[in-house]
C-alpha cells in the first residue's frame, strides 16, 4: 500500500561563546541546530532550532531567545 520513502539529510550544529571585553564576566552563547532533508531532486524540507543566551541582558529584555523554524527549498534549473 505504501512505498518506501527515503531521505538524504544534511545536519548543521553550531555553538558560539563570546565573552565581554570589560571584565564584568558577561557572555553571550548562541546555539544553532538544523537539518535539511532532500525529499526529491528538487524539493527539500528544512527544520531548525536557534537559541541565544545573554547572562547580562539590557534592562527590560529577556536573557534567552529561542526560535524554531521550518521551510521548504525548491531547486530550479539544472543541477
Amino acid at each position: 500500500m505504501f512505498g518506501k520513502l527515503g531521505f538524504e539529510a544534511d545536519k548543521l550544529v553550531d555553538l558560539n561563546l563570546r565573552t565581554g571585553l570589560s571584565g564584568d564576566k558577561a557572555f553571550l552563547a548562541k546555539f544553532n541546530a538544523g537539518q535539511s532533508m532532500a525529499m526529491s531532486g528538487t524539493l527539500s524540507l528544512n527544520v531548525g532550532l536557534t537559541d541565544a543566551y545573554n547572562n547580562r541582558p539590557p534592562q527590560g529584555t529577556k536573557s534567552n531567545d529561542v526560535g524554531l523554524f521550518t521551510g521548504l527549498d525548491v531547486k530550479f534549473g539544472a543541477n
